[in-house]
C-alpha cells in the first residue's frame, strides 16, 4: 500500500462497530479474520471499476503531510490520489476535507485504486500503462500514422505500434490502411518495453467475437430475433452485424417477395432485425447464416384472410416462363396466371407475347392453396367471357357456316364466336366426305355445320353436318374420347399434389430449373 495514508472512520449510529462485533462473533477467528475478510470484499468490490475510468469520490482527510490523500468512493471503497495533485501551482492545497473530487483511475491491483486529475500526468501514465499491460485492460488510442507493416497509436500520451494483421479481424490491405487514420479503438497492450510499446485490437475484437459468438449460439437455440446493421450488399446477400459479429443473410432471405437484387430489400446502414439460421465453422472460420424474413411473420400463415377466390388485385409480373408468369399480389404473395388465363379471344404461345417483366396488370383469384403455397390468377375478366354472350345467342339445331381452326386426331375445332369454338367428331366428317375427309377439313375452309349438343356447364359444343344421321354424327365417341382425358388428367393431378395442370407445369418447370 501507499505509505502515510490516514483513513478518518466517520460513523454516526456505531453500525460499522456492530458489523466489526458481529463479524468477530461468527468467525471466532478474531482480528485477522476479519481483517482478510474486508480485504477480500475490497478485492471484490473493484472488479467493477477499470484503469481509465473517471470516478468522483469525496476527501477523507488533510490531516498531516502525507504525499497521498485518501478517497471515499462510496460504501467501503476508497482510493488515493497524491497529495500534488489537489494543489495549484505554487504548491498550495485547493482543496478542504468533505470536497468532492472528480478524478481517472490510472492503476488498479489488489484492491488498491490510485487516482490522477489527469491522464496526462507522467507518472499516473506511467504506472496506468504498466497496469493495462499486466491486466491486459483495454486502453483507448488514437490512429495517428500509417507506416511500414503497420499504424503508429497514440495512447496516454505514448506512441505504440500496432502491426497491420492486428489491426482488424479482417485482412487489411495497404490501399485500405488510409481508412483508419484518425479513428480511436480500445487496444491490449501486448509488449511494454521500456518506449518498445506493441498494441493489439485483433486481439480485443476475437474475445469480444467469441463472447458474442456464445450469445448467437443461445439466441439460435432460443430462436431469439435480434437487431442487426446492414454493413454491406453483395450480389448474393447482405453482410449484417449482429453484436459485433458479421453474418450473411442471402438474397432468397431477405424478403418474403422475390428479388432480383438485394438493394431492393435493404440499404447498407440499415438497421434490421434478424434470426440466427446457423454457425458453422469453415476453413477455420465463423460462417453465421442469418434470416431478415424469418424475424418477421410469413404472410402465407394468414393468406385465407386476405386472399379469396373471385377476388381482383393489381398485381406486378415478376417473371416469366413458358407455361405463365408470376404476378406479386401484395409483399411476399405471388400467385400464377396460367397461359391458358391470359386472353379469351387470342392464342398465346409465349407469356411475353402480352407482358414483360414490371408490367401491371389486373387478375381475379382462380384457387387458393394456402398448403402448397400456390395461387392461380387469370386475366380474363367475367364481364368479358365470351360464352356469357354465346349462351344468349346459340342454340340446339342451329346452322352455321364457320371456320375450320384445326384437324385433330378426333375431329375438327371450328370457331363460332371469338372465343368460342366447337368440334365436328371424325365419325361425322368420315360420314359426309368419305376418304377425302382430311381434303375437305383442312384449316381456313369455311364449313357448314349444325349444333347438336351445347354443354355450357364444360364449355362445349358437339356440331354435326347436315344431312348426317344421328348414329353417324359420332358425338358418343367423343363424350367417350373427353371421359377418359378427363380421368388421365385427374391422376396427374393427384400424382402432382398440385391444382391441376397448374400445379404439374410448375412442378416441371421447377424440376428443369435444377439443372
Amino acid at each position: 500500500m501507499v505509505s502515510d495514508i490516514k483513513i478518518n472512520w466517520e460513523d454516526d449510529d456505531g453500525s460499522f462497530e456492530a458489523e466489526f462485533k458481529a463479524s468477530k462473533n461468527t468467525s471466532g477467528s478474531g482480528d485477522e479474520d476479519f481483517s482478510n475478510m474486508l480485504s477480500s470484499e475490497v478485492v471484490r468490490s473493484t472488479r467493477g471499476f477499470a484503469v481509465g475510468d473517471k470516478v468522483t469520490g469525496i476527501i477523507c482527510s488533510l490531516n498531516g503531510v502525507a504525499k497521498d490523500i485518501a478517497i471515499e468512493l462510496g460504501g467501503k471503497l476508497s482510493a488515493v490520489i497524491a497529495r500534488e495533485e489537489l494543489c495549484d501551482s505554487e504548491g498550495k492545497l485547493i482543496y478542504s476535507e468533505g470536497d468532492s473530487i472528480t478524478s481517472f483511475i490510472v492503476s488498479k491491483s489488489g484492491g488498491e485504486i490510485i487516482l490522477s486529475n489527469s491522464m496526462k500526468q507522467s507518472a499516473a501514465r506511467e504506472n496506468a500503462i504498466e497496469s493495462a499491460f499486466v491486466s491486459k485492460v483495454p486502453v483507448r488510442g488514437k490512429v495517428e500514422k500509417v507506416n511500414k507493416g503497420g499504424f503508429d497509436i497514440k495512447l496516454m500520451g505514448k506512441t505504440a505500434f500496432c502491426p497491420i494483421s492486428k489491426i482488424d479481424l479482417k485482412f487489411v490491405d495497404d490501399g485500405k490502411k488510409e481508412s483508419y487514420l484518425g479513428k480511436e479503438f480500445d487496444f491490449i497492450i501486448e509488449k511494454l518495453a521500456g518506449r518498445d510499446i506493441v498494441v493489439s485490437r485483433r486481439a480485443l475484437l476475437e474475445v469480444q467475437q467469441s463472447a458474442a459468438l456464445e450469445q448467437l449460439v443461445e439466441a439460435m437455440k432460443k430462436e431469439v430475433i435480434l437487431d442487426g446493421v446492414v454493413e454491406e450488399i453483395r450480389d448474393f446477400g447482405a453482410i449484417v452485424s449482429v453484436n459485433g459479429v458479421s453474418g450473411m443473410v442471402h438474397i432468397s432471405e431477405v424478403s418474403h417477395s422475390r428479388l432480383e437484387k438485394v438493394e431492393e430489400g435493404v440499404q447498407v446502414g440499415q438497421n434490421i432485425r434478424v434470426k440466427v439460421l446457423s454457425i458453422e465453422e469453415r476453413n477455420g472460420k465463423q460462417r453465421i447464416a442469418l434470416s431478415i424474413k424469418q424475424a418477421g411473420n410469413d404472410p402465407w400463415d394468414t393468406i385465407t384472410e386476405r386472399v379469396s377466390v373471385d377476388q381482383s388485385f393489381v398485381a406486378k409480373v415478376k417473371r416469366l416462363e413458358v407455361f405463365g408468369a408470376f404476378v406479386e399480389i401484395e409483399p411476399g404473395i405471388e400467385g400464377l396466371i396460367h397461359i391458358s388465363e391470359m386472353s379469351w379471344f387470342k392464342r398465346i404461345n409465349h407469356p411475353k407475347e402480352l407482358l414483360k417483366v414490371g408490367d401491371v396488370v389486373n387478375v381475379r383469384v382462380l384457387a387458393v392453396d394456402s398448403n402448397s403455397r400456390r395461387i392461380s390468377l387469370t386475366m380474363k375478366s367475367i364481364e368479358d367471357d365470351p360464352w356469357i354472350v354465346a349462351k344468349r345467342d346459340l342454340q340446339e339445331g342451329l346452322s352455321l357456316q364457320v371456320p375450320i381452326q384445326s384437324l385433330k386426331p378426333f375431329g375438327v375445332i371450328v370457331e363460332l364466336r371469338p372465343g368460342v369454338t366447337g368440334v365436328v367428331p371424325l365419325k361425322a366428317l368420315k360420314a359426309a366426305f368419305g376418304d377425302s375427309f382430311r381434303k375437305k377439313s383442312a384449316p381456313g375452309i369455311m364449313l357448314d355445320v349444325v349444333i347438336a349438343k351445347i354443354d355450357f356447364s364444360e364449355r362445349n359444343i358437339y356440331l354435326t353436318l347436315p344431312n348426317i344421321s344421328d348414329d353417324d354424327n359420332g358425338i358418343d365417341a367423343y363424350e367417350d374420347y373427353l371421359r377418359k382425358k378427363r380421368e388421365k388428367k385427374l391422376e396427374e393431378s393427384k400424382s402432382s399434389d398440385a391444382l391441376g395442370s397448374f400445379g404439374e407445369l410448375l412442378k416441371q418447370s421447377l424440376t428443369k430449373s435444377k439443372y
